[in-house]
């Protein structure tokens, strides 16, 4: 059942067998007295089982949230609630109140609440009751929460110990190195945790506070799913190779993601990452997104990358754009890939890094070895790649047969047109392809596209 404005508030026939009810009332200037009605509309539904509630940019004050509140308790078959508060001038005291009363709901299984640019840090600790919770996604970014506000949040979300997925974006605050430290300790308390999400894009954790981060992390002992958004936080080498060793001793990661642009990483910290990694011998997923840093700087490159440990890695994916990686570091980059023996899907961006044709060539002929990749992005735009390098890298990856789905970008290269004709021509040699999607300069889409579309088993065709 679907609600986009206060007139829709109609009971249905049998309000029983209504069992999912979304409410769009944002931006509808609700006040106290729409939030009465919204309450007593909820009432109806004894069964309801998910309710998705928007009322963002309502500026709606704590009485409207206790009311509101208030409403949502009622619904106690409620296993999935998603609630967006977002824009409501809201305070600690306010947003504690609406989630003491949802509490009550003691069938929640899965909550959501996006508080984002409001005035509040706090959660309170009533959700601690509900038993049965298991995951929390809560978005409290833009809110200018510091190192007290965060970690008071982390104490809060600890007495929730029944917790196994855990969603936190904080993104935007003021968050320092003692913040995260006190916040993710007191996290590590939730020791049925699996999965943990920490969105921290620009705050002000540094080197010291990525640190201790790292440190708490091999306190949870069942984390098996890491996410790490730490772009915009000055973390450097130093940073870098602390998270590295310290992810080594997280033996049980199955899935690993960091966002770590615009950090100045470097040559160190890259290779520090990819060893840390490495040692989590279960690991079944890695995105490293590492564009925008100081890699491949130094003259002599002193880039390390072996993955042969992990034998259980199925998808890889690594960001480089915008570094200095270059040729030299192009071959023991694609080395280490190559280890991977069981790796079946892998996306490389090295975009904007100075590759230029021996460059082009080492990448090729590595990936000619990936023989279990079935899936393969390469990112390879504004470089220095010229008709040899190009023609080289496509002979090599149409000779790689088992690769099903190809996505190749090569803009804003210096290659001439008559030599993407050449392309085309070579890549309907492979008859095992049948997803294909290749970016070319503009000039030449159209006879790529004719000499292409004749390919055996090509059934997608991205140009």
């Amino acid at each position: 059942m679907h609600i986009n404005c206060l007139s829709q508030l109609n009971i249905p026939n049998d309000p029983n067998n209504t069992v999912q009810l979304k409410v769009n009332l944002s931006k509808k200037k609700i006040g106290v007295q729409s939030c009465s009605l919204f309450a007593d509309f909820l009432k109806n539904f004894t069964n309801l089982k998910e309710l998705i509630l928007d009322v963002k940019s309502n500026n709606l004050d704590e009485e409207g949230m206790d009311i509101l509140g208030q409403g949502i308790s009622q619904c106690q078959n409620l296993i999935s609630l998603n609630i967006d508060l977002q824009s409501n001038n809201l305070d600690n005291s306010a947003s504690k109140k609406i989630l003491s009363l949802i509490s009550n709901c003691q069938n929640l299984q899965i909550l959501k609440a996006n508080l984002s640019q409001n005035f509040t840090s706090s959660i309170g600790q009533h959700l601690a009751n509900c038993l049965n919770i298991k995951t929390i996604n809560l978005n409290l970014s833009l809110n200018s929460i510091g190192d007290m506000e965060s970690s008071n949040l982390g104490l809060e979300v600890s007495h929730i110990k029944q917790l196994t997925n855990l969603i936190i974006n904080l993104s935007g605050n003021k968050i320092g190195h003692q913040g995260i430290s006190q916040m993710t300790a007191e996290l590590s308390k939730c020791q049925l945790l699996n999965t943990l999400y920490l969105q921290l894009l620009s705050n002000r954790i540094g080197n010291q506070g990525v640190t201790k981060l790292a440190k708490n992390l091999t306190c949870f002992p069942c984390l098996s799913s890491i996410y790490l958004d730490l772009r915009w936080n000055n973390i450097g080498d130093q940073g870098s190779v602390a998270l590295g060793q310290d992810l080594a001793n997280c033996k049980n990661l199955k899935v690993i993601t960091l966002e770590l642009r615009w950090n100045d990483v470097g040559d160190k910290g890259f290779s520090m990452l990819g060893q840390g990694c490495a040692k989590c011998v279960f690991l079944s997923s890695l995105n490293l997104d590492l564009s925008s840093n100081k890699i491949g700087y130094l003259n002599n490159s002193t880039i390390t990358f072996n993955l042969a440990e992990c034998q259980h890695l199925k998808q890889l994916n690594l960001n480089l754009s915008v570094n200095k990686v270059g040729d030299q570091a192009i071959s023991i980059l694609c080395k280490g890939i190559v280890q991977c023996v069981g790796l079946q899907k892998l996306i490389l961006d090295l975009s904007t890094n100075n590759i230029e044709n021996s460059g082009a060539q080492y990448l090729g002929q590595e990936l000619l070895n990936c023989q279990n990749v079935v899936f393969l992005a390469t990112h390879l735009q504004w470089n220095n790649i010229v008709d040899e390098g190009a023609l080289i890298l496509i002979e090599n990856l149409q000779q790689n047969k088992k690769i099903k789905n190809l996505n190749l970008d090569l803009k804003q290269n210096t290659i001439d047109d008559s030599v993407f004709l050449k392309i085309s021509q070579i890549l309907r040699k492979n008859i095992a392809l049948n997803t294909l999607a290749i970016y070319i300069n503009q000039n030449t889409t159209f006879q790529i596209r004719s000499k292409l579309i004749k390919m055996k088993k090509l059934v997608s065709l991205l140009l």
